[in-house]
């Protein structure tokens, strides 16, 4: 009969997501990883593989954990009101005293970029998959009438992936809650305000 594991692998995910989200995946050891998971080097590394493949199994909790929300916020058809969500959902996560500053995928991102393997590919993966999202909203939103024809649903998804990991890594640097907030008022103002159009509308009309 198998022996069952005697310890709860999802606990021990969410600590070593803890770990590599404060120290980042270079400057989390392996020590420091037997630390907050309570395992040895050899029931992480039986359970989980080694440390690339541990820090890619956080990597997608991380994702998993905010996702819902995401798709929810990006569901709404006021893209004023999906971008207020989508932002208040990076706010929150920066608020909750309970978590690391910053985003993890973003500080993954910036400090794998150029590495080649696979925990790169994983954060460029997600950081593709967002602006995918992003975009198929304001599309549906530019569809139904609700954005102005004059904006780039593709430049806009860009943008507000630009916002999110930028404000990440002011908190991250500065925990400053007030910094991001300033960023993401800002941001979601820039979209309430349309482009001129009345020049053009003139110009058709003549």
């Amino acid at each position: 009969m198998a022996r069952t594991k005697a310890f709860d692998s999802e606990a021990v995910l969410e600590e070593a997501m803890r770990a590599f989200w404060s120290a980042g995946y270079a400057g989390a050891s392996v020590q420091d990883l037997e630390a907050a998971t309570g395992l040895g080097r050899g029931s992480l590394y039986n359970t989980f593989g080694d440390k690339d493949a541990l820090m890619l199994a956080v990597l997608e909790r991380y994702r998993l954990r905010s996702a819902p929300q995401v798709a929810e916020a990006l569901a709404l058809a006021d893209p004023v009101e999906a971008i207020d969500r989508f932002l208040r959902i990076h706010l929150d996560r920066m608020a909750d005293p309970d978590n690391p500053p910053g985003c993890l995928m973003a500080a993954t991102l910036l400090e794998c970029a150029g590495r080649g393997d696979a925990i790169e590919r994983k954060a460029v993966d997600h950081l593709h998959a967002s602006e995918r999202a992003l975009y198929e909203m304001f599309s549906r939103a530019q569809k139904a009438g609700r954005l102005s024809t004059a904006q780039d649903p593709r430049a806009l998804a860009r943008f507000y992936i630009g916002v999110t990991r930028g404000m990440a890594l002011v908190h991250r640097a500065t925990q400053d809650l007030t910094m991001v907030q300033d960023i993401a008022r800002v941001a979601l103002d820039a979209l309430r305000i349309p482009p001129a159009e009345s020049g053009r509308s003139r110009h058709k009309s003549r």
